[in-house]
């Protein structure tokens, strides 16, 4: 079953760009990315596959992803083992995935988020996900 499309809604330091796309900021303006999407579809064997795609991005060493069961308010944990590593560079973007493995049926929510070489992180999401894993 399809999961719905997860956005950057709600994410601190959020501001539109000029073009209408979203983009992540942090305060200090030490780190910036432009996420084109980020959604969830559930495969037939119970995998969710990830992806999303950057159209920019400056001083980006990569993201790491976490998941909810249940409420979007939950308790997200990091799925990740390794930080997945940033492609492209600041004047273009790159499409990333990642298939999760969820450790029952059910409906989970995700979050994107995004590291700096200083270590500074920006959170994306949490996003809306309709539909049962595994079913």
């Amino acid at each position: 079953m399809n999961l719905s499309g997860l956005r950057p809604d709600g994410q601190t330091g959020k501001t539109a760009g000029s073009d209408g796309k979203d983009i992540a900021k942090q305060a200090n303006g030490s780190t910036a990315i432009t996420l084109l999407y980020f959604e969830a579809k559930a495969d037939t064997s119970g995998n969710v596959v990830l992806t999303w795609e950057t159209a920019t991005k400056i001083d980006n060493a990569g993201f790491n992803i976490y998941r909810a069961r249940r409420s979007e308010d939950g308790t997200y944990k990091k799925i990740n083992d390794t930080l997945i590593p940033a492609q492209g560079n600041a004047t273009s973007g790159a499409s990333y995935s990642y298939v999760d493995t969820p450790p029952a049926k059910g409906t989970y929510y995700y979050k994107l988020e995004d590291i700096d070489y200083n270590g500074v992180s920006t959170m994306h999401g949490p996003g809306k996900g309709e539909g049962e894993v595994g079913e």
